[in-house]
């Protein structure tokens, strides 16, 4: 089975106090944009190594290159905490990466939660969509909403989901911009000051798209634009080209801009940045 986790953005977010565990509650709108995706692979090999036999799966990636050990991989993480609930067959992943890593468009998470949800069905596991959403949220905060993969308000440190209608910004363009930058979410924290907006995102979100300019922020913003103002320079750069809204998704670094659905988004002015252009 071939399936393609996609990423999501964040519309808004607020921080909006530090937690006594350490962690801090936010609030953010997450969307899913499916053009935007990297390339999984599932089967049940009958062949294999002793140590892929003894450690239970067979692993092998493809495409950008994954910095961190096999361990700490989100979907190796899925896999093995999975496997602690139901008893699973040697197991085969072949993930091709395409979306970079660092930039705060969740695909990592969208890795781990796609991992869980094929699994259940092609093994018919019976777990439900909360069973499924208590294994993910021990990969990360963003990965239960993957799970849903619809658009949703998220609280708590991102995985309490409250689904959210947005007809109104269904099929306008969007032009994502990944710069050569990565920015660590310990990194994004240690700068942020907690917060509780006078008005809320979900709240927001609900206004045409005109206003959400003046009204939604990204608190990580700006801290890592302090420290890295070229991220400030293509958030302006998509305005400047007519964006209807924009803003640095997550912690980063990654830019997107959201544009009305006629008008045309100008081709490779951000050179070799990586650049993704669709639909939401």
């Amino acid at each position: 089975m071939i399936v393609f986790p996609h990423i999501k953005i964040n519309i808004g977010l607020n921080v909006v106090e530090k937690r006594e565990d350490g962690y801090h509650n936010i609030e953010t709108v997450m969307y899913p944009v499916a053009g935007l995706a990297d390339i999984l692979e599932v089967v049940f090999p009958t062949s294999a190594t002793e140590e892929e036999r003894k450690n239970g799966y067979v692993w092998r990636t493809t495409g950008r290159q994954l910095n961190c050990p096999i361990e700490k991989n989100t979907c190796i993480k899925a896999l093995r905490l999975l496997g602690e609930k139901k008893q699973l067959p040697l197991v085969g992943l072949h993930l091709h990466k395409v979306v970079p890593d660092g930039a705060g468009l969740g695909a990592g998470s969208a890795d781990a939660s796609f991992v869980i949800k094929e699994l259940n069905k092609l093994l018919e596991l019976g777990l439900t969509v909360d069973e499924m959403k208590e294994i993910a949220v021990r990969v990360g905060a963003d990965c239960p909403f993957f799970i849903d993969d619809q658009p949703a308000y998220a609280e708590g440190v991102g995985e309490q989901l409250t689904g959210i209608s947005l007809p109104h910004i269904a099929n306008k363009k969007i032009l994502i911009v990944k710069p050569d930058v990565s920015v660590s979410t310990a990194e994004a924290y240690a700068a942020i000051t907690p917060r509780r907006p006078e008005l809320n995102v979900s709240e927001v979100v609900k206004r045409d798209i005109v206003e959400w300019r003046k009204l939604l922020r990204n608190d990580f913003e700006e801290g890592v634009f302090e420290k890295h103002p070229e991220l400030r320079e293509l958030k302006e750069r998509m305005y400047d080209m007519g964006a209807l809204y924009a803003q640095m998704s997550g912690s980063g670094s990654a830019i997107y801009g959201i544009f009305d659905e006629k008008h045309e988004v100008p081709q490779n002015v951000f050179g070799e940045l990586f650049t993704w252009r669709g639909r939401l």
